[in-house]
């Protein structure tokens, strides 16, 4: 009968110690699941405030690049505005000097010269051939300037769509985490 109670004590014991080590084991594992979602939990909130940093970092570069683009917009149109403006004065000097020898032509033509007055003419109109020379490639040199300041406010016009930058940034981010 003593070995029976020890051999049953035995056995409730061993019993126990089973259900004990399978208590044990279940705790554990619900004690690493919960440690594993906690430190995901940690991870994740982690992340969102570096990525919270990085586009706060973006939104003020995009701020700034955006501020100077706006300043140098402003000074290509006012480079633009006196362009045109020392176009049209050289345009209304030109036109002038050709005035001038379309006169002096219609005065050669005339009879009633006397010689003193053709050589005066003459002289007076080499220097106007002379300014209508300089003053077609000042021209020329304008309107050139002229059409690379507006190919440079085109070009300008182009970029300056803030959507685009955050697209273009976009995709970046997305072919360097591929």
């Amino acid at each position: 009968q003593i070995f029976e109670l020890e051999n049953e004590y035995e056995n409730e014991t061993g019993e126990l110690k089973k259900n004990f080590q399978a208590t044990l084991q279940d705790e554990k594992d619900k004690l690493r699941i919960k440690l594993k979602k906690e430190m995901q939990f940690s991870m994740d909130i982690k992340m969102n405030t570096e990525r919270s940093a990085m586009l706060q970092e973006k939104l003020e570069f995009v701020k700034e690049v955006g501020f100077e683009k706006n300043a140098e917009l402003s000074s290509l149109r006012f480079e633009k505005a006196a362009l045109e403006r020392t176009q049209k004065d050289t345009q209304k000097s030109l036109q002038k000097s050709e005035e001038e020898v379309k006169k002096l032509f219609s005065l050669k033509n005339k009879d009633g010269f006397w010689p003193t007055e053709m050589v005066g003419l003459r002289m007076q109109q080499a220097e106007s051939e002379k300014d209508i020379d300089r003053l077609t490639k000042e021209l020329e040199k304008m309107e050139e300037g002229l059409a690379e300041a507006n190919e440079e406010i085109e070009a300008f016009n182009s970029k300056k769509n803030f959507w685009s930058f955050i697209k273009k940034e976009g995709t970046k981010e997305t072919t360097e985490v591929s």
